[in-house]
Formats: structure tokens, C-alpha cells, sequence
């Protein structure tokens, strides 16, 4: 079964991974379920999984549901009421009125301006470690990040990147990249690098390099990338509704 919705493209399926919002600004709660089954008006949907925040759902309050599509991301405003029944309880959202197109990426990116250290990881490492430089961090998404920094480097090259965004969200905030682009605006480069999962570090280093990189840039994995989209789609929601986006 599937719902067609006039915005988008493709229509919302079963077992759909779907992010609920519930509550404003920095109270915000940030919650997981799918779509279990279309019945009559309501989306039947599961126990919606808490990811983070300071709101919880309530019965009968507004949500903001989120739907991630390969061109885009899509928001619709809803309510989510609960029906026990003998078996389990059951969670059910209205369907949405109308559905805004949020992002054409499908990892949200947010505009976050701040220092930032980084570091060129070369194959042998050095006896003398990490050469570490500033540079400025212009965006983020869950799986790259617009740097700003005053030395070249090519595509493809290997970067430790050491970034205060993700510390203050308890998240591995020292984390290996790979260059994927450059170019230079007004005699400045920036490059666009993506981030470098745990579970593919294999890929660009021998064991023995990677067990040289810092503890952190080995923790970065899937759930770690998972938290980090969720707090951007939190700060997009947030700029969303005062009007800066």
C-alpha cells in the first residue's frame, strides 16, 4: 500500500522511516517511527522512537513530520493521536494538507560559521603527528562540510578535521574527510569535503594508519552521522519558523 501525495514525486510507502518534531525552538523533541499502514484518514504509523530534545509527544498535539527523498526533503504539519487496543497501542497521524518542499539535498545542510582546526592526514605518518592549521567551517550536513581555509589542497586528499559544532552536541567532534571539491571565491579557497564513516576508514588507510588517527575520528559512525542529521533537521525547522529560511 502507498499514499500519493500531489508535492512529491514518489508516494509515502510502508515501513517508511518518517522524523516527527513536536514543540519550538531549542525545547524541541525530535522523535523516529514508520508508516505501518494507511487507514481511512489517518497514516497508522509505530511507537515513534525518541531521539532528542526537551518536548514530548502528547496526545493530540501538532507535529511537523519529516520525509527524506532523494531530491528533496518534505515537511507537512499533522497530529498524532494514540488508540490502545488489546494487543498494542496504536499511533496514528493525520494526513497532511499540504507538504512543503524543505531541501533539494538529502542530507539537510545548515549554514554554521565558525573556527575550525584542520589537519592533511598524509599515508606515513610523521614523527612529529598532526600538523594542525586553522581554517573556518562555512556549512554542514550529515556527510559534508563547506571548509574555508588559506593553503591548497587537492581533491581527494585526506583531512582531520577538529570542529566545536559537534563537541557541543557530545558527538566525535575530531573526524576524518576526503576532499571532493575546490574552488576559489574572491582569491580564497574553499573545498567541500565529505565525511569518512568508521566503517569505511578501510578504504583510504592501512589498519596501522588509522589506529594513528585520534580516538575520535574512529567513532565516527553511522549512529554518530544519524544524531548529527537529527540536530540539523532541528535547526532547520527552527530557522524555518523565524523566518530565516
Amino acid at each position: 500500500m502507498q499514499l500519493t501525495l500531489p508535492q512529491i514525486a514518489q508516494p509515502l510507502q510502508l515501513w517508511e522511516k518518517i522524523h516527527i518534531a513536536v514543540g519550538t525552538d531549542d525545547r524541541q523533541g525530535l522523535y523516529l517511527a514508520r508508516i505501518e499502514d494507511f487507514a481511512g484518514n489517518c497514516i497508522v504509523i509505530s511507537e515513534p522512537e525518541f531521539l532528542e530534545g526537551h518536548t514530548l509527544l502528547t496526545e493530540n498535539c501538532d507535529i511537523l513530520v519529516l520525509v527524506t527523498r532523494e531530491d528533496a526533503i518534505y515537511q507537512f504539519g499533522s497530529r498524532i493521536h494514540r488508540h490502545d487496543s488489546e494487543r498494542r497501542p496504536l499511533f496514528l497521524i493525520d494526513p497532511p494538507v499540504s507538504v512543503r518542499r524543505v531541501q533539494r539535498r538529502q542530507f539537510v545542510r545548515v549554514e554554521i560559521v565558525e573556527r575550525i582546526r584542520v589537519a592533511l592526514v598524509d599515508p606515513v605518518p610523521s614523527p612529529t603527528g598532526f600538523h594542525w592549521q586553522n581554517a573556518q567551517m562555512e556549512n554542514i550536513s550529515g556527510n559534508g562540510i563547506l571548509v574555508q581555509c588559506l593553503f591548497d589542497v587537492a581533491i581527494d586528499s585526506l583531512l582531520l578535521l577538529e570542529i566545536g559544532y559537534l563537541q557541543r552536541f557530545d558527538l566525535p567532534h575530531r573526524i576524518l574527510g576526503r576532499v571532493r571539491r575546490s574552488f576559489k571565491r574572491g582569491g580564497v579557497g574553499f573545498h567541500g569535503i565529505e565525511i569518512i564513516l568508521a566503517d569505511r576508514l578501510g578504504q583510504f588507510l592501512t589498519a596501522e594508519r588509522i589506529e594513528t588517527l585520534p580516538e575520535s575520528a574512529r567513532r565516527f559512525d553511522k549512529p554518530a552521522q544519524h544524531r548529527l542529521v537529527n540536530r540539523i533537521f532541528r535547526e532547520q525547522v527552527e530557522l524555518r519558523k523565524k523566518g530565516l529560511l
